[in-house]
């Protein structure tokens, strides 16, 4: 029994692994000689990260909904405990809500909207960082 508990941590783990290293590895600049070279590769590398945002932000969207699901299951069972399919599903829909937050903050600034367009990017801004918060 411990071994089947020990492979049910050994999921979340390697699933927490994975997203942080997947937001590392996006938010890493190229090191420069000098300061004033280091700004337009951390430039770079924050405009590239912001065109990850579409990619990014489905999967959170979809863990959240399927989490809602399991605990639907859950209360209509009767249990009052929940889950374990649920809290993976919120635990990493959230990790991911907060990843496609900071590539669409980086997407919003790189891609420049204005006029009309601007006051709907900046609600779904804002509800997106609700969202992962």
């Amino acid at each position: 029994m411990s071994t089947d508990r020990s492979r049910a941590l050994s999921l979340p783990f390697l699933a927490c692994a994975f997203t942080l290293g997947f937001v590392a590895s996006a938010a890493i600049a190229v090191p420069a000689a000098s300061a004033a070279a280091a700004a337009p590769a951390a430039e770079r590398v924050w405009i590239a990260a912001g065109k990850l945002h579409p990619m990014v932000v489905h999967f959170p969207i979809a863990l959240l909904v399927v989490a809602l699901i399991f605990e639907c299951f859950r209360l209509r069972r009767g249990s009052y405990h929940p889950s374990p399919a649920s809290v993976l599903c919120l635990l990493l829909g959230t990790m991911g809500a907060i990843a496609a937050a900071v590539l669409g903050w980086s997407s919003a600034e790189s891609a420049g909207y204005g006029g009309t367009s601007a006051w709907l990017l900046n609600a779904h801004r804002w509800l997106g960082v609700a969202t992962a918060g």
